[in-house]
C-alpha cells in the first residue's frame, strides 16, 4: 500500500476479486443514481464499489446517501489521513459544547470509511479493528470531558478528566484494540477518593455536587448518555459497565481500596482473564497507576495455587469440547460464542496465559493474535497450530464485520434464511452461499479441534450435556440452549443463579478453593437437577441448600469423589426444604447418603443400630458432650429414615416404625444420662421409674417431626430418701420430680447440635396441673377413680418405653386392667362423640389435606378403634394400639364388617402417606394446599392414584366414607 495515496486512487487500482458481489439491484441502482447526481466526478471504480456495498447493506446504503459529501471528502484522503482526521476531531470534541452531536457524526464517518477500506481489501482486519478502537478511545475521552465540563462549569481548552481522580479502562476487544464493526464497548471505572475530593474542593459547585459519589455517578451517567443514547443523529457506542466488581450492588465507579479488597478476596479467574485485555484509556494516570499495581499480581500469579488451577481447568471443562462431534449447523450458528467460534480461540489463548503468564512475562499480551504468537515463542503451542488459529481468527472476524455491516447490529450469527445468507455471501465476496458455507464450517472445525485438543486429557464433566458456561456478565446463548434441551423452563434464571454461586457472597464459596470445587461440580449439579421432575424447582432448591452451607470445601470434595450423591441430594432438596437445611447446617449428613446398604435394603431387613448410638454416648467425656453425641447419631439415622421415605425406598408405615424405634433409643439413652447426673448430684434412692409413651409414640407410629407424649411413673417406699451425691438428700417425690426435669431437659434442650425432641406431658394424670413425676399409686388411683373417658381412650396407645423392667411389668398389667374393665357402650359412645365434637369446634381441619383433624380424617378412625377397644376389651381382651393392626382383629372378631374395616384401613394408609410425606417436606405450619408439585406427585404415588391433582378428590371420598362409618359404629355428631 503506497503511503499518501488517496483512498480513491487506491480503489481505482485495486484487485476486484475480493470485492462484494452485487446482491440487490434496486439498492445498487439507487446508489448509482445518487452518486451520478452528487458525486459524478468520483472514479468509476469507486462508484462501482460503493454500489456493490450498498446492494448488500441497507445500513451502509442509507448512511452513504445521507452523508455523501462527507464520504467523498474522506475518499480523497489517504486511509491513514482519513482515520487520523476523524480521531483528531473526536479528541477536539473534548472541549466542544456540542460533543454528543459531533461524536455521532464522526461515528457515521468512521463506519463509512472503515467499511470501504475493509470491503475493498485495502485494509486487513487488524487495521480495521485498530482504526475503530482508536476512535472509541477518543470518543470515550470526549464523553467524559464533556460530562465533567457540564457539571463543573469549566470552560476553555483545559482537559479536566486527567485531573479528576478516576480512571476509565477499556475491556475485552476494545482493550485489545480488536473492536468489531458494530461492537459495544466494555468499560470499567475506578476512582481514588482523595484525588476526586482534591479536584472538587476548589470548584464553584454546590456542596451536594462536591460529594464524591454523587459527582462520579452524575459524570458517568452523562458520559454514557453521550455515547449510547439513540437520537436523531444515531448513537456513538452501546456501552456496558458490568465487568466491574460485583456489578449487581456496586456503583458505576469503584474505589481503588474497594477494588483491591474485592480482587484479593473474591476475584474470579474469568475476571483475571478479562483483565488481561484491560487498557487505561481515559482519566487520571495516578489512579491508573494505583490500579495497575493491583491488576498485575491479580492477573499474573507467579505461583498458582491448586484451587486457582482447578478453577481455570473447571471453566474449560464446563464447555463441551470433544473432537469429532456431529456436523456443525451452519444456519444460525453464532461465530463468536458458538462451537468453533471466536471465543474458543480467545479462550485457547487466555487459559494458557493465566496459568503461565505469571512466570513467563512474554505471554502478557493483550491481543489474541499476539498471544498466540507469544505461546509459540514460549514453546507452548506449535507453529502450525498458531498459523491455523490465527488464520481462522482473522477469517471469523472478517465475516463478523460483514454480518454486522448489513444493519449495524451487534450480532454474530449466520442468518437462517436463504436470502439473508446469500446477502452475507455476496457482501463477503462469494459468488454463492454454498462456497461460503464450506469455508465457514471448515474454519469452525479447525478451531474446535484445536480447542478440544487443548483439554483432551482432562475429565470432561459436561460430556453428554452440552456447553455450560457461566462466566462473564451475559448469559451464554449456547448454555441457554443446553439448559432448555435439558428441560429447564427458565434457562436465564438458572444461568443467573449459577453465576451468582461464583461471586463469593455465599459462605460456601468465600474461599478460592470452595469456588474452584463448585465450578468443577456445576455440570454434574445441572445434570442431577435436570433428572428431577421439575428441574427449575430442583435447581432453586439446590441454590437454597448451597446458601445455607457454612462452608463448601468438605461437602464439594465429597460430592466430586462420589458424583452419584448429587442425584440423591438434588432429588431430596427439591422435595424437602427441611432436609435441605439439615444437610446444609450439618454437612456430614451428605456422607450418610454413601451408606447405600441402608438406602437399598428392604425395611424388613433394617434394624436401627442402637449399640452404635449408645456407644457414641458412652464415649462422651461429660454430660453436654453426651447430649451432643446423642443428637448427632440420632440425626444421622433420622436423616436416613427420611431419605428412604422420600426416595420411595420405604413405605410410610415402615418409616413410622423406624422413627419410633429411633425415639425409643433416644429416650433410653437420656434415661441413663439423666440418671447419672441425678445420682452424682443427689445420690441414689430406693425406688424405680418407667417411661410410658403415648399417642403416636405409644402406637409405634411417629413422623419426622412428631413430639413425644410421655408419662413418667415412679415407685418408691414412702420414707425413701436419697443417699450420697454432692448435694443434699431428697425425699422420693422431690428426687423423681427433679430427675424427670433432667430427663426432659436431656431430651429437649437446645445444644450446639440442636434439640432431640419436643416433649408433651399433657396426657399425665391431671394434665398440666399434675406433677411431672407421678407415683405408681397415684397413677393407679387416678385411672381407677378420676380418669375421663378420653384419657382412657388415650391409654389404648400406651406403651412402656424405658426404665425399670419390674415396674414396667406392673404398669403394663395395670394398664391392661384399666382397658379391659366393663363399660357401658352407650355412655362411652356419647363421651367419644362429645370429645370428637369439641375437637371439631376447637381444632377444625384447615382442608381435606389436613388429614389428622379433618372431619372424617385420622382422628375419626382413631376414635372408632378406641371406642370399640374400650367397650369390647372386657370380653375380647386388649386390642393392638395401632389402628392398622387393630382393624383386622376387630373384623376377625365380628366387631365390624370386613368391608368396613378394609375401607378404614385404605383411608388410614392414605392419610398416613399424606402425613408422613408432608411432615418431612413442608415446614411446620405450612398450608398443605400450597405443597410443591414434586410433593403432590410423591403423595399421589403413595396413595395409588395417577393424577396429582386428584389427591383432594381422593381424600374427600375417603373422608365421607369414614364419617359414615363413624356414625355407624359410634354415633352421629
Amino acid at each position: 500500500m503506497a503511503e499518501g495515496r488517496t483512498i480513491e486512487d487506491l480503489i481505482a487500482g485495486a484487485d476486484r476479486a475480493r470485492w462484494p458481489r452485487r446482491h440487490n439491484n434496486e439498492r445498487a441502482d439507487r446508489m448509482r443514481s445518487e452518486l451520478d447526481g452528487r458525486a459524478g466526478d468520483l472514479d468509476a471504480a469507486v462508484i462501482d464499489l460503493l454500489c456493490l456495498i450498498a446492494s448488500g447493506s441497507p445500513f451502509l446504503e442509507r448512511t452513504f446517501r445521507l452523508n455523501l459529501e462527507v464520504l467523498v471528502d474522506l475518499l480523497r484522503l489517504s486511509p491513514e489521513a482519513a482515520i487520523d482526521r476523524i480521531v483528531e476531531q473526536a479528541e477536539a470534541a473534548r472541549t466542544d459544547p456540542q460533543a454528543p452531536a459531533t461524536l455521532r457524526s464522526l461515528k457515521k464517518q468512521v463506519a463509512m470509511i472503515l467499511s470501504v477500506l475493509d470491503l475493498s481489501g485495502l485494509w486487513d482486519d487488524r487495521a480495521v479493528m485498530s482504526g475503530l478502537s482508536r476512535f472509541a478511545d477518543s470518543a470515550v475521552r470526549a464523553a467524559f470531558d464533556h460530562a465533567m465540563r457540564e457539571l463543573t462549569g469549566i470552560a476553555g481548552t483545559e482537559l479536566v478528566a486527567e485531573q479528576a481522580g478516576f480512571a476509565v479502562y477499556a475491556m475485552g476487544k476494545h482493550g485489545a484494540c480488536e473492536l468489531n464493526y458494530s461492537s459495544d464497548i466494555d468499560l470499567v471505572i475506578f476512582h481514588e477518593t482523595k484525588l476526586v475530593e482534591a479536584f472538587l474542593a476548589p470548584r464553584d459547585m454546590t456542596e451536594k455536587m462536591k460529594e464524591t459519589r454523587r459527582f462520579l455517578d452524575r459524570t458517568i451517567q452523562r458520559a454514557m448518555a453521550t455515547l449510547q443514547d439513540q437520537t436523531a443523529e444515531g448513537y456513538v457506542f452501546r456501552t456496558d459497565l458490568r465487568l466491574r466488581p460485583d456489578p449487581g450492588s456496586s456503583s458505576a465507579s469503584v474505589s481503588v481500596s474497594a477494588a483491591e479488597h474485592y480482587y484479593e478476596t473474591y476475584g474470579q479467574n474469568w475476571e483475571r482473564a478479562a483483565f488481561i485485555k484491560a487498557r487505561f484509556i481515559a482519566g487520571d494516570e495516578r489512579t491508573a497507576d494505583a490500579m495497575n499495581s493491583i491488576f498485575t499480581p491479580f492477573i499474573w500469579r507467579k505461583y498458582l495455587d491448586y484451587s486457582a488451577i482447578e478453577d481455570i481447568h473447571s471453566i474449560k471443562r464446563q464447555i463441551h469440547a470433544v473432537r469429532g462431534q456431529a456436523d456443525f449447523v451452519f444456519e444460525g450458528h453464532d461465530i463468536k460464542l458458538g462451537r468453533g467460534g471466536i471465543r474458543e480461540i480467545e479462550f485457547f489463548v487466555q487459559t494458557q496465559q493465566l496459568i503461565l503468564g505469571g512466570r513467563i512475562p512474554s505471554l502478557r499480551e493483550k491481543t489474541t493474535l499476539g498471544g498466540l504468537q507469544a505461546l509459540v515463542g514460549a514453546g507452548q503451542v506449535a507453529q502450525k497450530t498458531c498459523e491455523e488459529l490465527s488464520a481462522a481468527y482473522l477469517f471469523l472476524r472478517h465475516l463478523e464485520h460483514r454480518i454486522q455491516m448489513v444493519n449495524d447490529e451487534q450480532t454474530h450469527e449466520i442468518p437462517e434464511r436463504a436470502e439473508e445468507i446469500a446477502r452475507l455471501a455476496h457482501l463477503s465476496g462469494y459468488d454463492d452461499s454454498a462456497t461460503l458455507k464450506l469455508d465457514v464450517v471448515e474454519t469452525l472445525k479447525i478451531v474446535h479441534d484445536h480447542y478440544a485438543d487443548l483439554f483432551h486429557e482432562e475429565e470432561d464433566l459436561s460430556a453428554g450435556i452440552g456447553s455450560l458456561v457461566f462466566t462473564g456478565v451475559d448469559h451464554d446463548p449456547q448454555t441457554l440452549r443446553t439448559l432448555a434441551e435439558l428441560g429447564f423452563k427458565n434457562p436465564q434464571a438458572v444461568s443467573a443463579t449459577v453465576r451468582r454461586w461464583h461471586q463469593g457472597n455465599m459462605r460456601a464459596t468465600r474461599s478460592a478453593r470452595g469456588r474452584a470445587l463448585l465450578t468443577k461440580l456445576v455440570p454434574s449439579i445441572i445434570r442431577a437437577c435436570a433428572n428431577v421432575d421439575d428441574p427449575d424447582a430442583a435447581l432453586a432448591a439446590f441454590d437454597g441448600f448451597l446458601r445455607n452451607l457454612p462452608g463448601g470445601v468438605q461437602v464439594f470434595s465429597l460430592m466430586l469423589n462420589n458424583l452419584e450423591i448429587l442425584d440423591l441430594v438434588a432429588g431430596l432438596v427439591s422435595i424437602s426444604p427441611r432436609l435441605a437445611r439439615e444437610m446444609a447446617v450439618h454437612g456430614r449428613l451428605v456422607e450418610v447418603l454413601l451408606d447405600e446398604a441402608f438406602l437399598q435394603r428392604s425395611d424388613a431387613d433394617i434394624t436401627i443400630n442402637d449399640e452404635e448410638i449408645l456407644d457414641a454416648v458412652e464415649r462422651a467425656v461429660d454430660y453436654e458432650e453426651a447430649l451432643n453425641a446423642l443428637r448427632r447419631e440420632d440425626r444421622e439415622v433420622w436423616f436416613q429414615i427420611s431419605c428412604r421415605l422420600l426416595l420411595e425406598r420405604s413405605a410410610p408405615r415402615d418409616a413410622a416404625r423406624n422413627y419410633a424405634a429411633l425415639a425409643d433409643i433416644g429416650i433410653g439413652a437420656c434415661v441413663d444420662i439423666a440418671m447419672r447426673e441425678m445420682v452424682e448430684a443427689h445420690g441414689e434412692i430406693d425406688g424405680a421409674i418407667s417411661v410410658i409413651g403415648m399417642g403416636r409414640l405409644g402406637a409405634v407410629s411417629l413422623t419426622a417431626t412428631s413430639d413425644l407424649d410421655l408419662i413418667f411413673i415412679y415407685d418408691a417406699p414412702p420414707d425413701a430418701e436419697s443417699k450420697g451425691g454432692t448435694g443434699k438428700a431428697l425425699d422420693a417425690t422431690t428426687w423423681y420430680t427433679r430427675y424427670v426435669r433432667r430427663l426432659v431437659t436431656a431430651l429437649s434442650a437446645q445444644t450446639e447440635e440442636g434439640e432431640l425432641y419436643e416433649i408433651d406431658m399433657a396426657l399425665r394424670p391431671s394434665g398440666g396441673a399434675g406433677p411431672a413425676a407421678v407415683s405408681r399409686n397415684a397413677f393407679e388411683t387416678y385411672y381407677r377413680k378420676d380418669a375421663w373417658t378420653w384419657e382412657e381412650m388415650a391409654l389404648v396407645k400406651a406403651r412402656i418405653i424405658a426404665g425399670d423392667d419390674d415396674l414396667a411389668d406392673r404398669l403394663d398389667r395395670h394398664v391392661e386392667k384399666i382397658l379391659t374393665r366393663q363399660r357401658d357402650p352407650a355412655d362411652t359412645a356419647q363421651d367419644v362423640i362429645d370429645m370428637r365434637r369439641r375437637l371439631l369446634e376447637n381444632k377444625p381441619g384447615r382442608s381435606v389435606l389436613d388429614v389428622k383433624l379433618a372431619h372424617g380424617g385420622l382422628t375419626d378412625i382413631d376414635f372408632i378403634c378406641q371406642y370399640l377397644s374400650l367397650v369390647h376389651a372386657a370380653e375380647k381382651g386388649r386390642f393392638p394400639a395401632h389402628i392398622l393392626d387393630a382393624l383386622p382383629v376387630m373384623a376377625d372378631l365380628g366387631l365390624m364388617e370386613r368391608a368396613d374395616a378394609e375401607t378404614l384401613m385404605e383411608a388410614a394408609q392414605g392419610y398416613e402417606a399424606v402425613i408422613q410425606v408432608t411432615r418431612i417436606t413442608l415446614d411446620r405450619g405450612a398450608d398443605p394446599s400450597t405443597m410443591p408439585a414434586a410433593v403432590r406427585r410423591l403423595i399421589a404415588r403413595k396413595i395409588g392414584i395417577d393424577d396429582p391433582d386428584g389427591i383432594e378428590g381422593w381424600l374427600e371420598a375417603r373422608q365421607a366414607e369414614v364419617r359414615g362409618l363413624f356414625e355407624r359404629y359410634v354415633g352421629a355428631l
